[in-house]
């Protein structure tokens, strides 16, 4: 329960340190939290919950990780290897929250709220980024 802190406050930390730490209170205070956690009912849920929570930061800090701007959609896929070996940085991330997924989706039978999750924020990124002209 105490390490979902962490996660919390660095995705909450980009939009600005105050309201990192707002999110952070907000959890700590929440009454849903606190009863399935070790300080009350001790379920698993915290553990997921973490988890979770460590595989959207890293998918959060991969997507920003992405250098290249524009990607042109007629490239071959010999240059979408060049782009894989220069985005490394944002590979790695995107394993690593690979990694926290497989984590929960082994642990918990709900896990596939967390790929909608993912799903519907790619979904609505897709769309403002289509509507502004730019390359998803």
């Amino acid at each position: 329960m105490a390490l979902t802190i962490f996660p919390v406050y660095f995705m909450g930390k980009k939009f600005g340190k105050r309201e990192g730490m707002f999110a952070v209170i907000f959890l700590t205070i929440n009454a849903i939290h606190i009863s399935v956690s070790s300080a009350a009912h001790s379920d698993y849920d915290s553990f997921n919950l973490f988890f979770g929570m460590m595989a959207f930061l890293f998918f959060l800090l991969a997507i920003d990780a992405i250098t290249k701007e524009n990607i042109s959609m007629e490239e071959s896929f010999p240059d979408v290897m060049d782009v894989a070996r220069e985005e490394k940085r944002s590979i790695y991330l995107s394993g690593i929250s690979g990694i926290f997924l497989g984590i929960v989706a082994l642990s918990w039978e709900g896990f596939i709220y967390l790929n909608l999750i993912i799903f519907i924020y790619l979904a609505a990124s897709l769309m403002i980024n289509h509507i502004r002209g730019k390359s998803t």
